[in-house]
């Protein structure tokens, strides 16, 4: 649920596999990946992670997890910090909120129509702030599992917010 418990599973595995040093390691070097970016984030705003797509019904990340511990490490507000855990969304909600970024984590849809196309296109969400500075990304497995590229993700993730 949290990145507390991801160094957790890793030491744990670590240990039934007799790979104790690795697995320290590993959860240290990514504590420290995640305080060097704490430290050096640069982003501010707001934030909605669409974990489902429309298509099936919006969820997203509230409080209580590693996506809303990722927005707190890039000094990003979680527009649906108020719910708990994983959440189902109404697209009123979304566009009422009015997210500064829009991240993704559908994986690309087989009509050869892009996630983050879908949600520029989408109708009604034209006022959204996230939409009017096309400020909508997709982040891949390294953001969305959480395992030990975890941190690699959320450093791409604060790249791309920042690129202009």
């Amino acid at each position: 649920q949290d990145i507390q418990g991801v160094y957790e599973a890793i030491i744990m595995i670590g240990a039934l596999t007799g790979k104790d040093t690795e697995a320290a390691t590993l959860a240290a070097q990514m504590q420290a990946d995640f305080a060097a970016l704490k430290e050096t984030a640069g982003v501010s705003g707001t934030i909605y992670f669409e974990v489902s797509p429309l298509e099936y019904g919006l969820w997203t990340a509230g409080t209580g997890n590693f996506m809303q511990e990722i927005a707190d490490i890039l000094g990003l507000e979680n527009i649906f910090a108020d719910l708990d855990g994983w959440a189902q969304v109404s697209e009123e909600q979304v566009i009422a909120r009015n997210p500064d970024y829009i991240v993704t984590l559908t994986p690309d849809y087989e009509t050869g129509v892009t996630p983050t196309e879908e949600i520029l296109n989408r109708l009604g969400w034209e006022s959204i702030t996230a939409i009017q500075n096309a400020a909508v990304y997709f982040a891949g497995n390294p953001l969305t599992r959480p395992g030990p590229r975890l941190a690699e993700g959320a450093l791409a993730l604060r790249d791309a917010l920042t690129t202009p």
